[in-house]
């Protein structure tokens, strides 16, 4: 009985796991010659399930990989969610 509880609570554990995905946006200029300038803007979501998409690029670092890591401290940080309800 004990080990089925143990495994259900593990088994929600691993299920609100949250992954840090990143998207590429361009920000783009007309320079003084009429040419188009890009520039790369990497944005980073902390995506939970169950849970809307959090926007953590501002505490974010980034390892020697380039791979991004929320700073310490901010794992557990969320602000509370509820429901849409149109």
């Amino acid at each position: 009985m004990k080990e089925e509880k143990k495994k259900k609570k593990s088994a929600k554990k691993q299920s609100k796991r949250c992954t840090l995905k990143e998207i590429v946006q361009y920000d783009c200029e007309i320079n003084s010659a009429g040419r188009t300038q890009c520039f790369a803007v990497r944005r980073i979501f902390q995506l939970c399930e169950g849970r809307p998409a959090l926007e953590v690029t501002h505490v974010v670092d980034f390892d020697e990989q380039g791979e991004a890591k929320l700073k310490p401290g901010y794992e557990k940080l969320r602000p509370p969610a509820s429901k849409w309800k149109p």
